[in-house]
């Protein structure tokens, strides 16, 4: 069953939600607006005509946030999931339905479907993240180049040690939380599970090899727990552990590992139809590239050099957004 939903956001952040109705498949629930596709119909078409008719407001632009396989019981969905970020008229429930404007800071006190529990979550992440080179001699020289990435708008890290000195890493990574604090950017540390030291940034992540030693989610879900995933079986695992998200690659050649079997943007593609968690690509990608990743159904792109030894990280960051932008549908109608 292929289903499209919409997340409609008012410059003041707000979002809207709507009930569904007692008698309903996933009745007495909230949702995100939307409804199941026409056959043949493209899904920026079926999302304008359903949010037309539930909503009575005309679409004009929408962005891809995130495409899931999900499976209910008796069913399975592939759900598209737009951000709505053009559209006239005022939204109000025209089936009678309840519709409400609700900050996203409060959306996990609403009950929802379970599919949308992996749309909540993209919705808390940014499209664009970095990954840090390994910490070196100078770490104030480390710190100061991820003060100035924080500073110039990533909002999420990862933190890449790879230092056997446990005092410096932990030295490290408790002054880079205290950095990405500052500017309300969260902080993941890669590692082999570390529990206390991920427990005093925002989260953990762990190469895929470590993977098949894992029978269940290694960390609680106060903190974000990721992956790096480069095939369709590591995808499946990560999603069986509850990831929150993961990194697929290599998209295309990186100094790191130039050897690597390379995803291209249709292996990229064909994971991304499979997963059921937010996907950043990563490999050799620039900011230009987020636009692309994200029509391909990631939340975005992850990167390392283009963030980290770019003297212009604010122009990088606005061709980043400027990316994105391209890859809006523009909805016309009949």
């Amino acid at each position: 069953m292929r289903v499209v939903a919409a997340v409609i956001r008012r410059d003041d952040g707000a979002m809207l939600i709507s009930f569904r109705k007692r008698t309903a498949d996933q009745g007495n629930l909230w949702e995100f607006p939307g409804g199941k596709l026409e056959n043949n119909e493209r899904p920026i078409d079926g999302l304008a005509r359903e949010i037309r008719e539930e909503l009575g407001i005309v679409v004009q632009k929408a962005v891809p946030l995130i495409r899931l396989a999900h499976e209910y019981p008796g069913k399975k969905i592939d759900l598209q999931v737009f951000e709505v970020t053009g559209w006239v008229g005022d939204p109000f429930g025209c089936e009678g339905q309840n519709v409400r404007w609700v900050d996203s800071c409060v959306l996990p006190a609403y009950r929802f479907p379970t599919a949308n529990a992996a749309v909540i979550r993209a919705l808390a992440l940014p499209r664009i993240t970095l990954i840090t080179p390994r910490i070196g001699d100078d770490e104030d020289q480390f710190l100061e180049s991820l003060e100035n990435c924080v500073a110039g708008g990533v909002r999420l890290v990862q933190l890449r040690p790879e230092c056997r000195i446990k005092e410096v890493v932990r030295r490290v990574a408790r002054k880079a939380s205290l950095v990405c604090e500052k500017y309300d950017a969260k902080l993941i540390i890669n590692g082999s599970g570390d529990r206390t030291l991920c427990a005093e940034a925002h989260g953990m992540h762990l190469k895929s090899h470590f993977l098949t030693q894992l029978t269940a989610r290694p960390v609680g879900r106060e903190i974000l727990f990721s992956t790096s995933c480069h095939d369709l079986s590591q995808l499946q695992q990560a999603q069986r552990l509850e990831v929150d998200f993961v990194y697929v690659s290599p998209v295309r050649t990186t100094l790191l590992h130039p050897d690597a079997r390379l995803l291209r943007w249709t292996g990229l593609r064909r994971i991304v139809e499979r997963a059921n968690v937010p996907v950043y690509a990563l490999g050799g990608l620039r900011a230009e590239d987020t636009g692309r990743a994200v029509r391909s159904g990631c939340q975005g792109i992850a990167m390392m050099s283009g963030i980290w030894n770019n003297e212009n990280l604010t122009d990088a960051v606005r061709r980043s957004s400027e990316a994105l932008a391209t890859a809006a549908y523009n909805v016309t109608y009949n």
